[in-house]
């Protein structure tokens, strides 16, 4: 028995990976505001995300999950901004703590 026959009973296997996850009221402000500071910078929002994880210095590498070529290198035109400790500390304070 493969895995999508396995689950078929339950929810079809396409069902369980395309379904997107819940987004919470946090959530949604979080990425607004991310996307109004990246607005007035003329940065796509994903570039800043991308950049301000690559940053962090415990991260050796961000996964971009990329779907696509166009999705793949607008993502790896975050490696152009210079995420200073200010840039990183705006960033960062637009998610409660």
């Amino acid at each position: 028995m493969n895995f999508a026959t396995h689950f078929r009973g339950a929810a079809s296997i396409r069902a369980i990976f395309s379904t997107p996850p819940p987004r919470s009221p946090s959530f949604v402000r979080v990425v607004e505001a991310l996307k109004t500071f990246a607005d007035q910078r003329g940065t796509p929002k994903e570039q800043v995300a991308i950049a301000w994880v690559a940053s962090h210095p415990a991260v050796t590498a961000p996964i971009i999950g990329a779907r696509n070529v166009e999705q793949l290198e607008a993502s790896l035109k975050s490696v152009e901004i210079e995420m200073t400790p200010a840039l990183r500390a705006e960033v960062s304070a637009l998610s409660p703590a």
